[in-house]
């Protein structure tokens, strides 16, 4: 039976984040020359930061980060598995749409396969991304943002959370992973019905 799953991008299939430190507020630290005052997803908190602080940062660093962020290792094969057995695979993003053409290209040159890549100011702007899990009917949805867990949780849609930097010290209620092969562990279980 074909399954359909969801992927977030950043902190899942990139390796911008180890558990205990993330590129993105390494990186703006330096380009502000400012520490971190907490540990958090959102730039503006991690180092207390202006909107149009955070907005220069992106204009300036965004889109060579992107295309130099590593990729997770095992997220291609796994991903390409699935697709070689008919499976959806939707990757679900917090970027921008700005941003399509060079996650496109790093999706490309890291031969990560998919079916549908659903960005920050698509077709489902509004949309939180619980909801565009449930109009893409994903089974199965692996993110690091401990919010966004919780809205797709909220769903009844089952959910993992790689673990990061910025939800290690949040109290897990889904299941949370480490590496792709705790993502495969999960995987295998729901296709071969475990």
């Amino acid at each position: 039976m074909a399954r359909v799953f969801g992927f977030d991008i950043d902190g899942v299939l990139t390796a911008d984040d180890d558990g205990r430190s993330n590129i993105w507020v390494v990186e703006a630290a330096r380009f502000f020359a400012k520490e971190p005052v907490k540990a958090s997803f959102h730039l503006h908190e991690a180092l207390a930061l202006a909107p149009a602080e955070v907005e220069r940062f992106f204009r300036a660093k965004g889109h060579a980060i992107l295309a130099e962020v590593p990729v997770r290792p095992g997220c291609a094969a796994l991903l390409q598995e699935l697709k070689d057995q008919g499976h959806a695979v939707h990757l679900i993003t917090a970027r921008n749409e700005g941003f399509r053409s060079v996650t496109e290209a790093w999706l490309q040159r890291n031969q990560i396969a998919y079916d549908s890549l659903t960005m920050n100011g698509s077709r489902h702007k509004a949309l939180g991304k619980g909801d565009v899990c449930r109009s893409l009917q994903v089974e199965l949805f692996v993110d690091d943002n401990y919010e966004n867990c919780r809205d797709i949780h909220r769903r009844g849609i089952p959910v993992l959370m790689f673990h990061a930097s910025h939800n290690r010290e949040k109290e897990p209620f889904v299941p949370v992973v480490y590496n792709w092969s705790d993502i495969r562990s999960h995987v295998s279980a729901m296709v071969n019905g475990h």
